[in-house]
């Protein structure tokens, strides 16, 4: 089913009455546009048709195009996706400042419970992880601050570098 049937707990019936009345608008601008689009564009075609048959428009502006009945459907189609996307278009940037205030709902969200219980295992998990490594980084160094004081180990003077060069 749709996700507008089952809205978010954190939308208030306000907020939700006014994201049902910009998506109306939207719609009912796109079924007008359909049909204005449709029309207009029929209207048109039948003009330059006409205007063809009569001489007034002249056959070099169309080329060898004939218009006739799939011209006409064409026309007709492309006309009401047209006229349909430009007026949903329309309607939905004149309605969207109606949602602004709902946009703001979701920016602090609400958490459940088992959510605040997951967030917390991992907090400590990561802590825990921490330790772990600070630990052993503790005795990385342990181990080679040993090995650097031990007697065996063979400790190089600066001078000598100088005087081998």
């Amino acid at each position: 089913m749709s996700r507008a049937f089952h809205p978010p707990d954190t939308l208030s019936p306000q907020d939700i009455r006014k994201i049902s009345d910009v998506r109306r608008e939207i719609w009912t601008a796109g079924f007008k546009g359909l049909v204005v689009g449709s029309c207009a564009s029929y209207a048109s075609h039948e003009i330059v048709r006409a205007g063809q048959q009569r001489k007034i428009i002249p056959s070099t502006i169309l080329g060898k195009v004939a218009l006739g009945r799939n011209t006409a459907a064409l026309c007709f189609m492309v006309g009401g996706a047209l006229g349909s996307f430009s007026m949903a278009s329309a309607a939905g940037k004149n309605k969207i400042h109606n949602l602004h205030d709902v946009f703001e709902v979701g920016a602090n969200p609400v958490r459940t419970q088992y959510q605040v219980i997951v967030e917390e295992a991992k907090a400590q998990e990561k802590l825990q992880h921490e330790r772990v490594e600070r630990i052993e980084r503790r005795l990385r160094r342990r181990e080679s601050l040993e090995a650097r004081f031990d007697p065996h180990h063979q400790f190089i003077d600066e001078s000598e570098l100088v005087r081998k060069q």
